[in-house]
């Protein structure tokens, strides 16, 4: 993994660590493996697609809604000081290199956490914005009689 690969999961672990939301199924993980189809069938995706086609889109809006604000937050948290955390992610990532467990890890993040409150309350914010338009957009689908 490269350098900034490495800080922007410490960023992220950081932002989302400190969110406290509960991100259910309105915002399926962005790792799982897209397209991949089951044993010889159609994948989850397509099947919901093909059979929930306004369900689908709420999905993929609330991914695409969970994604900006994610990106949002890291960008934030990246600006340069003092608007932004640049100092206490270097101090992080050096001081968690090797020892993501070392007492001088947990005082970085802890610093980084501080730092970064400011985002991580706009990135909670964002994050119930996606999940009530996924609702609505649910609701809608639902009132529509649209699957």
């Amino acid at each position: 993994m490269n350098l900034k690969t490495n800080w922007k999961i410490l960023v992220m672990a950081v932002a989302l660590s400190l969110a406290s939301v509960n991100v259910p199924a309105w915002a399926k993980d962005s790792h799982s493996p897209q397209g991949q189809a089951p044993r010889g069938g159609l994948s989850e995706s397509v099947l919901e697609q093909l059979l929930a086609p306004c369900h689908a889109a709420c999905e993929l809006d609330a991914h695409d809604c969970k994604a900006s604000a994610e990106e949002a937050a890291v960008t934030a948290i990246q600006q340069p000081d003092p608007a932004g955390c640049t100092n206490e992610v270097k101090a992080a990532q050096t001081a968690c290199k090797g020892n993501e467990h070392a007492p001088a890890c947990a005082t970085a993040l802890a610093t980084l956490q501080t730092c970064s409150q400011a985002e991580v309350t706009a990135l909670q914010a964002a994050l119930g914005t996606c999940k009530t338009n996924f609702t609505s957009c649910v609701a809608t689908c639902k009132s529509n009689a649209t699957p």
